[in-house]
């Protein structure tokens, strides 16, 4: 795990976009299949796919749609355990909206995945203030993110 944070850090001040994408995969490759890891682990790295995300471009975006979709089928099957180890995703899962200019703001406002997780990781009394936070800065910081189309998504929440 160390070698994968030192590495994360690397691509995180390089900004190296192939770099970046061959940890990615190789992130991937390594923690497959899931059921073989501990839910704390799976966050953990998806933590650090979301940060590498949150600093790539759009050329990333179906690596970006593979770790919601994961993180949302952690929380299927492993509920309880998400939400204890949930808050180590809460701070990149906000950062990709809530960054001026972030690259993936649209698609993740539009993403039902997405507002799952978040509802998922707000059901914990340790997570609620954070989360109603977010929702609150969503509104009165990037209000046309919220549309008719993710409305209820996003009301549900907040």
């Amino acid at each position: 795990m160390l070698l994968l944070e030192v590495c994360v850090c690397y691509l995180l001040l390089s900004g190296d976009q192939r770099l970046l994408v061959e940890v990615i995969e190789k992130i991937d490759e390594v923690f497959s299949p899931p059921e073989d890891f501990k839910v704390q682990q799976l966050v953990r790295v998806n933590a650090y796919k979301l940060l590498l995300l949150h600093s790539s471009d759009e050329m990333n975006a179906s690596y970006l749609a593979k770790t919601i979709d994961s993180l949302f089928n952690l929380a299927q099957k492993n509920r309880e355990s998400l939400v204890r180890f949930g808050s180590t995703i809460l701070q990149p899962l906000q950062m990709l909206v809530l960054t001026k200019g972030t690259w993936c703001q649209s698609a993740l406002a539009n993403n039902q995945k997405y507002w799952s997780l978040m509802r998922t990781l707000a059901s914990t009394p340790k997570n609620t203030d954070t989360v109603y936070q977010f929702i609150s800065n969503l509104f009165s910081t990037y209000p046309t993110l919220v549309t008719h189309q993710n409305y209820m998504e996003v009301g549900i929440i907040g």
